[in-house]
């Protein structure tokens, strides 16, 4: 027979506890109860973080239904948060992340915009991994959808790029962006000549086309071989200058295109509707709600692998 302290030694240990086993288990449940309240408060207050992709609407029991699948960890995706915070405003929407819409994305971060800032759009899942790989919002969907544009609260949008790579998806989500964001700026992409003004009329304010662009740049470089570099330069953070839009300085009223605060190249005005290049007798004098198009040199050191002659 073992020693009485032997068998001590390996006696499990218990706490003491005053309450009974079946007041204790009560506590525990309704601890854990409690925390799920807890969330399911959170994710209601927070319910314009959500989207419901069934119906779009996203009421009390799919707030539940979306914290008990959080809780066990399911995840089924037909209910998912589409930001940090439910109140997106002041962000950049990007629609479509082909290579255009990556592009675009990529010269944002470059020039400074914090990709939490930016929200990215698109029916492929495997481009929207690459868009959350950089730090971006990103929502799997059609971007022409009125319910879709609604859960990254379009309207608040600082500004919305469009490029869905047919012409003809663009301009439908051009319509449906300006349906929802009457005041909201929208750049977009086309690539057929004769679709520019259709994206015009849709509500784009401003139209790019590559083809157009890349047909610049093929008729400058016919006229010397730095053109082209110099344009791809202007258009691009990493080159040694850069192209910058900018409301006038109160310091810069009544001042000469020429004598900007920055320090920068004043190229033209836009004011009332109207563009003035440097050149003319008006833009000697700036005025109040002024916007000024200027070249900036970037930092010298940054960009030492570039020609000289693009400076």
């Amino acid at each position: 027979m073992k020693p009485l302290n032997e068998l001590t030694r390996y006696a499990p240990l218990r706490r003491a506890v005053s309450l009974p086993v079946w007041a204790d288990v009560f506590l525990r449940l309704g601890a854990a109860l409690a925390l799920v309240f807890i969330v399911v408060l959170v994710h209601w207050i927070d319910r314009d973080g959500l989207v419901d992709h069934h119906d779009g609407d996203v009421s009390f029991l799919d707030v539940v239904y979306f914290t008990m699948i959080s809780i066990t960890t399911t995840g089924f995706g037909d209910i998912a948060p589409i930001s940090d915070r439910a109140r997106l405003e002041d962000h950049i929407v990007v629609l479509g992340y082909g290579v255009s819409g990556s592009e675009a994305v990529n010269e944002l971060i470059e020039r400074g915009t914090d990709p939490a800032c930016i929200v990215v759009i698109d029916a492929q899942g495997d481009r929207l991994e690459l868009a959350a790989e950089i730090g971006c919002n990103v929502l799997e969907g059609d971007a022409s959808r009125d319910d879709t544009l609604r859960a990254v609260r379009i309207d608040r949008a600082r500004t919305v790029l469009v490029s869905a790579g047919r012409d003809d998806t663009t301009i439908l989500i051009v319509l449906t962006v300006r349906h929802l964001a009457p005041s909201v700026p929208i750049t977009a992409v086309v690539r057929a000549g004769d679709n520019e003004l259709l994206a015009r009329q849709a509500g784009s304010d401003n139209v790019i086309n590559p083809v157009r662009f890349t047909g610049l740049l093929l008729a400058g470089s016919a006229q010397g071989r730095h053109i082209s570099d110099y344009l791809a330069d202007l258009a691009s953070v990493s080159g040694k200058v850069q192209l910058v839009e900018r409301m006038v300085l109160p310091a810069e009223v009544g001042r000469g295109l020429d004598e900007l605060a920055s320090g920068g190249k004043g190229l033209r005005i836009y004011r009332g509707g109207r563009a003035i290049g440097f050149w003319e007798e008006e833009a000697r004098l700036l005025a109040a709600g002024d916007t000024i198009v200027e070249i900036l040199p970037n930092a010298p050191h940054d960009h030492d692998d570039h020609d000289d002659a693009s400076g």
